[in-house]
């Protein structure tokens, strides 16, 4: 993607990190800049979630936004993210709209899915019940609210990372959670969960 002055990428721009290549599970690989490589790879698009006048789901408006993003030969795409305003969203809604989602994609492309909550239980609920509806990897960001310490949140991704089948990406949103979580720290817990890449917020301009 021309006119990226940054060495980072998040879901929105492009997969990659900064550091080694992390490769998870199912073989799905977040890469360096300048060789991002495997089935997650490109630019996915952030979907942002329609609402009706009434503040209901528009599901119809949603399929219309994702058949948009395919229009425009995306990589993928990720629903359910801070930017998608997902925290708007009961339980039963945000399970929709992975299903939307899941059924207009129709296997043309990765579909990913957020998943973040203060209790790490429930966010395990979450990637389960998206993995189960067919989604590519989760992009799961820190507890927040308590806001737990270094080992906490290394905790909290190793948990998460341990109870799902899908790759799961750790976001890096301080600005909305609160948390900051620094790469190295992050990237400690190579070796022991094979799932587990980091994506940041990019820092550069397009």
């Amino acid at each position: 993607m021309s006119g990226v002055e940054t060495d980072r990428y998040i879901v929105g721009i492009r997969f990659g990190l900064r550091s080694n290549p992390v490769t998870s599970r199912n073989q799905t690989t977040c890469a360096t800049q300048g060789a991002i490589i495997g089935p997650l790879s490109g630019v996915f698009s952030i979907v942002p979630t329609p609402f009706s006048e009434d503040g209901e789901l528009d599901e119809a408006s949603l399929r219309s936004v994702v058949e948009y993003f395919l229009d425009c030969k995306v990589d993928g795409l990720f629903v359910l993210g801070v930017a998608s305003e997902s925290y708007f969203l009961s339980d039963d809604e945000r399970r929709r709209v992975v299903e939307v989602a899941i059924g207009q994609v129709a296997g043309r492309v990765p579909l990913l899915a957020g998943a973040g909550h203060p209790s790490t239980h429930v966010v395990v609920q979450q990637c389960r019940q998206y993995s189960r509806l067919g989604v590519a990897a989760v992009v799961v960001l820190p507890p927040y609210v308590m806001r737990p310490d270094a080992d906490g949140i290394l905790r909290h991704f190793r948990t998460v990372a341990e109870s799902t089948d899908v790759p799961v990406i750790l976001q890096d949103e301080p600005a909305s959670t609160g948390v900051a979580m620094p790469a190295a720290r992050a990237h400690s817990s190579r070796g022991r969960e094979r799932s587990l890449c980091q994506g940041r917020r990019p820092t550069g301009h397009l």
